[in-house]
């Protein structure tokens, strides 16, 4: 779209800087993620999965080497290297667990390098950790001003508005609220990247989003924060893309990983090729090869483009 029918459809958007938008007006939407994912979770329990309830503080492993074939990649030769055998968890009584395994899937999110560092703490060789880093991303819940009459605010057929300065902008249905926020793989000056603190800070709204949101929105130079919260991105900082398949040296533990804040959408489809790797030891309908652990030590980034 041009600017001329971005300020025609959307008049409360300042277009004096824009040269060029795009704008999906089907198979495009939004959805919650937390009532996914308690609907994967209870179809899962249905199917028979245990929840254990518990903090991972460490693995054991067999006494001896195993040889150990990539069953996904058959053409990468045998290793011999350590296999893990137990995963040792403490309860929220203070019980220490020690669960046995045959494999293991890693999929802790933003806590993904924390449980590697973990599995690879006793092992003799340089084992390269994940690449990933805990992206703090802050949300803000904001109201425009309704009091300023002769404004042009975003209505009901708001669209989900993502800015090439990494604003993000999308309507909260009925209520006349916004959630705003900027993307994590963006750090601003001043701002660490990779962050142990889930504590808002309320100043990234007023001093990069609030501007930011006058600059792209006039009308919503005034909006006042309802609301907020802080989560863990797992980001990649080396390609932002996916890290799933066989861990390259420890023969038992599948990585689903490193989504960088887009793990949500990526679920259900990446649950599907872990699972094809478990029960087939290869990838039937999904193939998710290109996303391997490999590529971090061929120096074979796999980058996505067009993506926010």
């Amino acid at each position: 779209m041009v600017p001329e029918e971005v300020e025609k459809r959307w008049p409360w958007i300042n277009t004096t800087d824009i040269s060029l938008a795009s704008y999906g007006d089907r198979n495009e939407g939004w959805f919650d993620p937390w009532l996914l994912v308690r609907a994967v979770r209870n179809k899962a329990h249905t199917f028979g999965a245990n929840y254990v309830v518990g903090e991972v503080n460490g693995f054991t492993f067999y006494r001896s080497l195993t040889r150990t074939t990539f069953q996904d990649r058959p053409l990468r030769a045998p290793l011999d290297a350590p296999k893990l055998n137990e995963v040792v968890v403490r309860t929220p009584l203070g019980d220490v667990e020690k669960i046995a395994f045959h494999l293991v899937v890693n999929c802790a999110g933003a806590w993904s390098g924390d449980i590697l560092n973990m599995a690879i703490a006793n092992i003799q060789e340089d084992v390269m950790p994940l690449p990933l880093e805990k992206r703090k991303h802050n949300i803000f819940i904001v109201r425009p001003d309704y009091s300023q009459s002769s404004a042009a605010f975003p209505g009901i057929d708001c669209p989900i508005l993502l800015d090439s300065s990494g604003l993000m902008l999308q309507r909260q249905g009925l209520t006349g609220d916004f959630a705003v926020c900027m993307n994590p793989s963006m750090p601003r000056e001043g701002k660490p990247a990779n962050s142990e603190n889930l504590e808002v800070d309320y100043s990234e709204y007023h001093e990069h989003i609030q501007p930011l949101l006058a600059k792209r929105i006039p009308s919503m130079a005034t909006s006042h924060i309802q609301s907020a919260w802080a989560c863990f991105n797992d980001y990649n900082p080396v390609d932002q893309s996916l890290i799933v398949g066989q861990h390259p040296y420890l023969y038992n533990m599948i990585m689903a990983t490193g989504a960088s804040g887009l793990g949500i959408q990526h679920a259900i489809p990446i649950g599907r090729a872990v699972a094809e790797l478990v029960h087939y030891k290869h990838y039937k309908s999904i193939d998710l090869t290109r996303f391997s652990f490999d590529r971090f030590y061929l120096k074979a980034p796999f980058a996505e483009k067009s993506v926010f």
